[in-house]
């Protein structure tokens, strides 16, 4: 099946292809974090590891809680911009 069967652009702009279009955005949102965003997210993966070093289960549980508040903070955030029409 050809991608744009499936509902995915061949291409996603600039002449580049889906997948290193999607690289170029996850290095553009570390450029957005900054230093203090990137070591928030380090210890927040370094969290979830040591706690999964004790214990699977607990470590998966949280790892689900912290996806979903931050789809929640996410939601929370775009709806307020729309709000003020900046998004």
């Amino acid at each position: 099946m050809r991608p744009s069967q499936l509902g995915v652009p061949s291409r996603a702009g600039r002449g580049t292809t889906l997948l290193i279009s999607l690289g170029s955005r996850r290095v553009d949102m570390l450029r957005n974090l900054g230093a203090v965003g990137v070591v928030g997210i380090v210890l927040l993966l370094a969290g979830i590891a040591l706690v999964a070093y004790e214990s699977l289960l607990i470590a998966a549980g949280m790892a689900l809680i912290l996806a979903g508040l931050g789809l929640v903070v996410k939601s929370l955030i775009s709806g307020m911009l729309q709000s003020f029409g900046m998004f």
